[in-house]
């Protein structure tokens, strides 16, 4: 499971690479868990507070066009949502395939303001990984803070 938290705004679009994925596993995450937004930033519009926008393949419009139909609000600070996969994240090492070992990906929603790079806009947030040890289905099982990174200068 995935939960993300502290960003006003997120189009939280994670996918997994297994070691084995059958046909029947999907990349991404498959079900919306829990979704608790804060009150804030566009909590009423429909276009926005739809938690299942998050599950499946992310849609990006490139760094001129913004596309926000993947892109769910958590609110003001402090929201989260929690996604959940139908097969476990594995560590993985570089491969053919996979060549930087990626195990998680979470796209958000930044871009660049007005098309230009030195004006770039991104919310951050906190990315936590929990592994249902319990067997339950919930997300009740130890959490790990994802260590993030910050842009360049």
């Amino acid at each position: 499971m995935v939960k993300t938290t502290g960003a006003r705004w997120i189009a939280v679009i994670v996918a997994a690479q297994a070691i084995s994925v059958c046909a029947a596993q999907s990349p991404f995450a498959s079900r919306v868990v829990e979704y608790t937004p804060s009150p804030g930033q566009n909590m009423e519009n429909p276009s926005f507070n739809d938690a299942a926008r998050a599950l499946g393949p992310p849609v990006g419009g490139g760094v001129l066009a913004a596309d926000n139909t993947k892109v769910v609000t958590l609110g003001g600070f402090g929201g989260s949502l929690t996604l959940g996969f139908d097969h476990p994240i594995t560590d993985q090492s570089p491969t053919a395939t996979n060549p930087t070992g990626a195990d998680l990906i979470v796209f958000g929603n930044a871009f660049w303001a007005s098309g230009n790079p030195d004006l770039r806009f991104a919310e951050p947030g906190v990315i936590e990984v929990s592994r249902d040890d319990n067997g339950n289905g919930l997300a009740d099982d130890a959490w790990y803070v994802i260590r993030g990174s910050h842009l360049p200068p």
